[in-house]
């Protein structure tokens, strides 16, 4: 094993000058004897001598290679290497001191003038070297795709786990704080151990009528939408006891089963909140406590209770939930027919959205792990899948008795097709939120676009044919896949469609590509040189493709379908499409520490791309359309949104700290790492403002200092936050999720607490290398 180690460091002189200027350092040539050195400047070749007390331990041999990229050796060097190379394998042992020792010279424009480098690298901790050569790059400017072809593949991810550049002041001392932050939060963490069981930590039901429900009811009346007139009686209530009870449930005991009134008002705050949701998928018309299955209404009461403002109910939410998972098997496996009934497709998919968004690792590992089958019998029931044009079985112009069943047919064609709807963008979500694969295509969507709001939440049979007549008029309708491909088709149907939840689906089928694309960016960065040039072009084609239909979509949607969750969510998708966004997480902590290490190189490259700018100009957009939110509804994935975006936000503020500094390192000519030959005061331009000529000056050329304007409360002014401080985006981000709450002393859901919690954790290790925050961590 060769006792050399080799860096290779490659800086970009501007946006116009691709060629990059490489240097080469080499290590432990302590046993270069100074005549060779002399002999080695007398021949052209540069040497850089370290400090008088240093040069025990060991000095660096500058070796210029040229533009070709073919590494250029003096005879010399080649001769000194061979002869004593004996005396540079003894010096293996000590190599560990030697590095830490070593401090890197830079050459600066004259050939023999040697200078120490001020920042970059005197802090850099190279004790993770190993035997044998290895390339760590630091990449060009310009978009996340451009990399220096003359450096292997291989080494751009470092196989090595802690091949990085870290442990300087600002890095290395807080990837172990990072990393300790997402173990103690109970959203990211999860050991299972043979000890826990399906309600470790929540087998017990002690909900009775003395627990507080004034916050469920102060909830619901800051809440808007309609209520259904449907009443949870106790003959429901015991339905849903008689459910639980027959599970058998071990390690699980009812203290006080809640009462009848306390569910009743679970399910209508749940409606509620579905009326103002864009994927509605359960028809308030037609839909009866009594008439419907346990199952569904223990989901339905799960999903109100896990974000009601109090904690208890909040529990008893998730025990109900875990109830409802165990129970949707026995169901299928004793009725085989019912993997086509509506009403229990309608709770395995609340099943899978309580788990996904509760806050709590296992709950959500067991839910993402179970969404395949739902699907499937989805797919097996053509709710995926436009049957022909019929007319309405009875007509529209019978008695009050046959409107009323042609109404209740009608509404249970259209909840399995919306259904299906949001069986799509729930996977969509869950895709973007932990980074899986999509089960279910965006090509599959064969079904005729949903009917407009208006004739769905129709409250009777006759304002439901009012307003049926209305729709139907002209030719057959749309199918979704249309709106996929063209989402100015909608055109032609206006009042005939839904055109929020098209504009939403349109959206998440665009995420998915996304997905993939970024899956080929990753790829990208581990691909041999020949392949990486081909697949360079075709990513950033598909890249600028991607954003064109993303403003387009958003151009549409602000004329004709303004919504805050389809603002939010477009923001999101076009940050994420500029964004390596699994790898942001990894450099956060969220892998481990020495994940953390291993992706910082292709993160630090990323920092310096325009794509970079373009990613935080979108985040900073996140956070305003967050705050933007109703009350009480920046939730689920959109929590997860905020947090993501103030992840972006953080990195960038890290890792452009570390750049800043650099800029006092000349390259040649005075142009300086930050590109910028503008001698003049920057710009301040804010982030989550108002788009104008700043921000786009900024996104194109990098000109202006990003900063961030923190509100923490509406009637109070902002204060400014500049980029540099990575804890002040955390910060911000934390206060747009606590400022969606009614009030302080409310108990926020559990993956918005947990959120919280983790950005809290994260800047404080960024700021002061300790956390101080634990989260709520109850065991799902």
């Amino acid at each position: 094993m060769s006792n050399l180690t080799r860096i290779t460091v490659n800086f970009a002189v501007g946006s116009a000058q691709k060629d990059s200027i490489a240097q080469t350092y080499f290590n432990d040539m302590s046993w270069l004897m100074l005549e060779r050195r002399i002999n080695l400047m007398a021949q052209g070749e540069q040497i850089v001598l370290h400090k008088p007390a240093r040069l025990a331990l060991g000095s660096s041999f500058l070796n210029a290679r040229p533009q070709d990229g073919q590494s250029v050796s003096s005879e010399a060097s080649q001769v000194s290497r061979a002869s004593d190379q004996r005396e540079a394998m003894t010096g293996n042992e000590n190599r560990d001191q030697i590095v830490n020792e070593t401090c890197i010279e830079s050459q600066c424009d004259d050939v023999g003038d040697v200078r120490p480098v001020s920042s970059m690298f005197e802090d850099v901790d190279l004790s993770w070297f190993d035997s044998g050569l290895l390339d760590l790059t630091v990449g060009t400017f310009g978009d996340m795709t451009s990399f220096n072809a003359s450096i292997p593949a291989h080494d751009k991810t470092g196989e090595n786990q802690d091949s990085t550049l870290t442990n300087n002041h600002s890095l290395g001392p807080s990837f172990s704080n990072r990393s300790e932050a997402y173990r103690r939060c109970a959203w990211t963490s999860w050991n299972p151990s043979r000890y826990q069981h399906s309600f470790h930590g929540q087998d017990v039901i002690n909900l009775g009528a003395g627990s507080r429900r004034e916050r469920t009811t102060l909830l619901m009346k800051a809440s808007t939408g309609r209520m259904i007139g449907s009443t949870l009686d106790d003959a429901c209530r015991d339905s849903l006891l008689v459910l639980v009870t027959a599970m058998k449930i071990s390690h699980f005991s009812i203290h006080s089963f809640p009462p009848a009134e306390l569910l009743n008002d679970l399910v209508r705050f749940f409606f509620i909140q579905e009326s103002a949701s864009l994927a509605s998928c359960i028809h308030p018309g037609t839909f009866s406590c009594c008439h419907a299955r346990p199952e569904l209404l223990l989901g339905i009461i799960a999903a109100g209770a896990v974000i009601v403002p109090e904690r208890r109910i909040q529990v008893t939410g998730l025990v109900m939930h875990e109830i409802l998972r165990r129970a949707m098997p026995q169901l299928y496996e004793s009725d085989n027919s019912t993997t086509r009934d509506l009403q229990a497709l309608q709770a395995y998919l609340r099943a899978l959205e309580v788990g996904a968004w509760s806050g709590l690792k296992r709950k959500t590992e067991i839910a993402c792990s179970f969404m395949q089958p739902g699907y499937t019998m989805l797919f097996q029931a053509g709710a995926f899948s436009s049957p022909p044009q019929q007319e309405l079985t009875g007509g529209l112009d019978h008695g009050a008795e046959g409107l009323d069943a042609v109404w209740k047919s009608w509404a249970m064609k259209e909840s399995l097709k919306r259904l299906a709807i949001r069986a799509f963008i729930h996977d969509s979500q869950v895709s973007m939120a932990y980074f899986q694969a999509p089960a279910i295509s965006y090509a599959e969507l064969n079904m005729a676009v949903p009917y407009p709001p208006s004739v769905w939440f129709a409250d009777g049979y006759n304002e439901w044919r009012q307003q049926f007549l209305c729709c139907t008029s002209g030719s057959g309708r749309l199918l979704l896949t249309e709106v996929l491909a063209d989402v100015t088709v909608l055109d032609n149907c206006r009042g005939q469609a839904d055109l929020k939840l098209c504009c939403f689906a349109a959206i998440h089928a665009l995420a998915n590509q996304v997905w993939g694309l970024q899956q080929q960016f990753t790829l990208l960065f581990s691909a041999p040189e020949a392949k990486r040039r081909r697949m360079d072009s075709w990513c950033m084609n598909g890249q600028r493709d991607l954003y064109q239909d993303l403003i387009t979509i958003r151009m549409y949607c602000e004329r004709h379908v303004a919504h805050h969750e389809i603002r939010l969510l477009l923001e999101y998708v076009m940050m994420a499409l500029h964004a390596p966004m699994a790898h942001i997480q990894r450099f956060a902590g969220k892998e481990g520490e020495g994940e953390a290490r291993r992706v910082a190189p292709i993160v630090s490259e990323w920092i310096q791309s325009s794509a970079a700018r373009v990613a935080i100009w979108h985040a900073g957009q996140v956070l305003r359309r967050a705050r933007q939110f109703p009350p009480t509804t920046l939730q689920n994935f959109y929590a997860v949104a905020t947090y993501y975006a103030a992840l972006v936000l953080w990195t960038y503020s890290i890792l452009g700290n570390q750049r800043s500094k650099q800029g006092e390192i000349v390259i040649s000519h005075g142009i300086s790492l930050n590109d910028s030959s503008d001698d003049s005061p920057m710009t301040t331009v804010m982030l989550n403002g108002e788009e104008n000529d700043d921000t786009r000056a900024f996104c194109t050329l990098g000109h202006g200092t990003p900063c961030l304007n923190h509100f923490v409360r509406p009637d109070i002014a902002g204060t400014f936050c500049p980029l540099i401080d990575p804890a002040s985006s955390m910060q911000l981000a934390a206060d747009v999720l606590r400022g969606n709450l009614l009030s302080t002393d409310h108990a926020p859901p559990l993956l918005v607490d947990n959120l919280i919690s983790l950005m809290e954790d994260l800047g404080s290790s960024s700021h002061s290398g300790t956390g101080s925050s634990s989260g709520t961590s109850t065991t799902g």
